[in-house]
């Protein structure tokens, strides 16, 4: 095996002669590994921005599911209510009392009913 020659420059630099130098890798593989590099880190940040929105979603739908059984909550509770007044509305008392009071109309004697069959 044939010992590289050097010779001495100034400031203690050495170069190696023309003839022993590595070769220069070709432009192309250059790229192909800066490609590849490139190509792996796009690969890795489409990976993380895929997990980051799929957690917003999971946290909005979780928000929106949080405000619909707020909201059913609210509905059932006026549902309650609605139904407590129209059986107040709709009572036998209350509807004979606004008859005599604010109608005018009095209870029917005997000899004015009709039957009809």
């Amino acid at each position: 095996m044939p010992q590289v020659q050097v010779q001495k420059i100034r400031n203690g630099y050495f170069s190696v002669r023309k003839g022993n130098r590595k070769p220069k890798v070709s432009f192309l593989a250059q790229g192909n590994r800066l490609f590849l590099a490139c190509s792996t880190a796009l690969v890795f940040v489409a990976f993380a921005l895929a997990f980051v929105w799929t957690n917003y979603q999971a946290i909005q739908m979780g928000y929106l599911t949080s405000n619909l059984h707020q909201e059913r909550t609210q509905m059932i509770e006026l549902n309650r209510k609605l139904k407590v007044e129209l059986a107040n509305l709709s009572s036998l008392d209350r509807l004979e009392k606004t008859a005599t009071k604010d109608l005018g109309l009095v209870t029917p004697k005997p000899e004015q009913l009709q039957v009809v069959e």
